[in-house]
């Protein structure tokens, strides 16, 4: 083959061979650059199986397009030979570097980072890997980890999750000691076959050995399928409990046990390294939350503020009854609002009068809202009752009479007198002069819930603004919205999912309540009529909306991706938007970049944002990326700023715990078990206060105060007993300590808990 040119690819020398084919090394003669081939061996091209399977190995390769997995530029024929072209990958393969030699820790946790996240991205393709090793692994000169070989892969070849062999024998796929026990027994492997040959190399890699030493393939398959290999600390004992225990979970014999994905795999691996985790701050753990949110089912919020209260609500008293809650702030001045005159457009002369009409009921309906100062408007000296000049109002109310057909409508807009921009907009038909009472009692109601919000020195008005003024809605329907969103703003108790649906059945066609209530219904397996009416009006709706209908979309597939590029469209429409901006960071948090999520979330920290969510956001973040001082004065500021939600007096105390500041640990927890108390310690609050504990536990461990973060790792156990990612790192901990009987007594713990209690996550 030497010589020879295949297309216009000329081949230069033998790189590699395998039991599928032979690789060389070869010229692309059309764009002048190195490439790999990997051409069907003769033996192998005279079987149809063979040929088919090289040929699967091209579509799976193609689907697999990853900075950690080589790229396919091309598969074709001649003279009846199959071949692959990819991109050639100077370097050698990993069994090279692992033969008789472990790899630092650091060098293992980093390259099986890349191992994580290349197998995640080809799993999300709908490819199986099926033959992970060492030698089917390239490492770069400049240390990028390239995952090659897909020869036994299984693809997807339909809609649903039935796969196909790549293999083509019917035998045993893969490389004897990274098989997985259900691939030895002829089982269909999955995502978990090839996280437990990650956890294999892994091994290989942090000791410089295989995992089982059996010296023929008959004890080697026994070794495999009776259980665990010896914990790699006992061959190389500078390998940190972390790396330890990742390890022997990604091998676990039992495949229910093991990390469910290489996406959970990848997590742990990065939060040991030091850098940001590919999950967000959830509260029972970052390895669960990256695979829920994933899959979408609710642990997204939509805007970032309807999150807790949809999913956390309190039963109301009666659900025929509207209690509003107060929401003006003490000390501060009502807004001050002038109407405008009532026009006419085109309607009857019988309507001549109504402008009068008009303004006197409204003046009715507006005079007990407290959150408003109404002006009076003269010809000469307009003064508002308060006694200021009528020419510093803050809003102008302006309605409209217009014909439509051989029937009316009142049109309503709140105009900013400062811009000029509308801010609030409403319409409601009306036939006849006896409606008008009706009609504008709905406006008024509408324009109450509004002043409600905007009385809170445009506290909330900006952030509702677009979701209640793109299109004109049914004034009872905003007005509805509008109390749910003053209960999700406030976090007073309260159901807003109620006054979503009430919103709806006056106007279905409102696309903020069904947005706002989606997370949760994904969660409840409800979602899909919501999603599939908000398709049915996209045609219809505003481009703001078009934009968060989308990102619905995006959210129930769980495409991350796609998430961040509707939110910064909507953003375009909606600039500043915090609920938007907030959201915008959950999901960049969720991909891992935390350094983008704190400069999304910078400027609503800086503004002091009266939203408590968001100070725990930042906080996750910051812990993260080691901004410890930081997180304590933010997280310290913000309990001015709005009453806390516990996980900060968590925080707090978990920080204060790290400093070694037993006075200030003792203040924070005692303003926890009171602010605990006051909430009547609901049972999902308590359990998730072992979040902070866990996530500053994790940075103690890693900066190397190993007794403080064992209190730290103690507390989140004390809090959430069932959860075992907690034990499993506090043993891990007491390993460090010396105190090896306990750290036995509690990873034994944690097991015993996962076999009682299946993860919730796992489908």
């Amino acid at each position: 083959m030497i010589g020879t040119t295949l297309g216009h690819y000329r081949i230069v020398e033998q790189v590699g061979a395998g039991g599928v084919g032979v690789v060389y090394l070869a010229r692309d003669e059309r764009l002048e650059r190195d490439v790999a081939i990997k051409v069907l061996s003769p033996r192998q091209a005279l079987t149809r199986a063979a040929r088919r399977s090289f040929r699967r190995e091209a579509l799976a390769l193609s689907r697999a397009n990853h900075p950690n997995i080589a790229t396919i530029h091309d598969f074709d024929s001649q003279d009846g030979l199959d071949y692959i072209v990819m991109e050639y990958i100077e370097g050698r393969p990993l069994s090279a570097y692992v033969v008789g030699s472990a790899l630092t820790t650091k060098d293992t946790i980093a390259l099986g980072c890349q191992l994580a996240d290349g197998l995640a991205f080809a799993h999300e393709k709908g490819v199986i890997h099926g033959d992970l090793k060492p030698g089917n692994i390239r490492i770069t000169p400049d240390r990028r980890l390239k995952i090659l070989d897909f020869g036994l892969a299984r693809v997807r070849t339909s809609d649903d999750s039935t796969t196909q062999t790549m293999s083509g024998t019917g035998g045993l796929g893969g490389t004897l000691p990274y098989m997985a026990p259900e691939q030895i027994r002829g089982q269909v492997a999955d995502q978990r076959t090839d996280v437990y040959a990650a956890g294999a190399v892994l091994y290989e890699m942090a000791t410089g050995r295989r995992p089982f030493n059996a010296t023929n393939d008959a004890a080697l398959m026994n070794a495999i399928l009776r259980g665990k290999p010896d914990p790699p600390t006992e061959t190389n004992p500078e390998i940190s409990p972390g790396l330890n225990a990742i390890v022997l979970k990604a091998m676990d014999i039992d495949p229910a046990l093991r990390y469910q994905s290489a996406i959970e795999l990848q997590v742990d691996l990065q939060r040991l390294s030091g850098r940001p985790a590919t999950a967000p701050g959830s509260r029972r753990g970052y390895r669960k939350m990256v695979a829920r949110a994933a899959l979408a089912t609710g642990v997204m919020v939509m805007a970032a503020v309807a999150g807790w209260w949809l999913t956390h609500r309190e039963p109301s008293s009666s659900p025929s009854t509207v209690a509003v809650p107060t929401t003006s702030l003490p000390g501060e001045s009502r807004l001050r609002v002038e109407l405008a005159p009532t026009e006419i457009i085109n309607s009857a002369a019988d309507a001549s009068h109504w402008p009068k009409l008009i303004q006197g009921l409204l003046a009715s309906e507006l005079a007990g809202v407290q959150e408003i100062s109404l002006l009076d408007r003269g010809d000469d000296d307009r003064t508002s009752r308060d006694g200021r000049k009528q020419g510093s109002a803050d809003l102008a109310v302006r309605m409209r009479v217009l014909a439509i057909g051989a029937s009316r409508e009142l049109q309503c807009s709140v105009i900013e007198a400062s811009t000029q921009e509308v801010s609030f907009s409403t319409r409601t038909a009306v036939e006849s002069e006896a409606q008008l009472p009706a009609a504008i009692g709905e406006v008024g109601r509408a324009l109450a819930a509004f002043f409600r919000v905007r009385s809170n020195g445009l506290e909330f008005a900006r952030d509702l603004h677009p979701w209640i003024s793109s299109r004109p809605y049914k004034p009872e329907a905003v007005t509805a919205f509008v109390q749910g969103a003053i209960y999700v703003f406030r976090f007073q108790p309260g159901e807003p999912r109620r006054y979503f649906q009430r919103a709806l059945e006056i106007d279905p066609a409102f696309v903020a309540p069904r947005i706002w209530r989606l997370p949760t219904f994904i969660r409840e397996g409800k979602g899909r009529e919501d999603l599939e009416y908000l398709r049915s009006i996209e045609a219809q709706a505003s481009p703001f909306e078009q934009a968060m209908i989308a990102f619905a979309g995006a959210l129930a597939e769980g495409n991350l991706g796609a998430q961040a590029r509707h939110l910064e469209v909507a953003l375009r429409y909606a600039p500043g938007n915090r609920p938007l901006l907030s959201n915008l960071a959950f999901v960049q948090q969720v991909q891992g970049d935390c350094r983008a999520a704190l400069d999304t979330l910078r400027p609503l920290i800086d503004g002091r944002w009266a939203y408590a969510p968001l100070y725990s956001q930042w906080a996750q973040c910051a812990i993260q990326l080691g901004l410890i001082d930081e997180t304590r004065r933010t997280l310290e500021a913000s309990l001015t700023v709005v009453p806390p939600w516990p996980d900060a007096y968590g925080f707090l105390d978990a920080l204060a715990i790290v400093r070694g500041d037993s006075a200030e640990s003792t203040r924070y927890g005692e303003l926890l078990s009171q602010r605990l108390q006051d909430l009547g310690r609901p049972a999902a609050v308590v359990e998730a206060l072992a979040f902070p504990y866990d996530l500053v536990g994790q940075y103690a461990f890693q900066t190397g105060a190993f007794p403080r973060a064992g209190v730290l790792f103690e507390r989140a156990v004390q809090y959430s007993p069932s959860q075992p990612d907690y034990r499993d790192r506090l043993a891990g901990t007491l390993e460090k300590l010396g105190r090896t009987a306990e750290a036995r007594e509690e990873r034994n713990r944690a097991e015993a808990l996962r076999r009682r209690t299946p993860d919730p996550g796992r489908r």
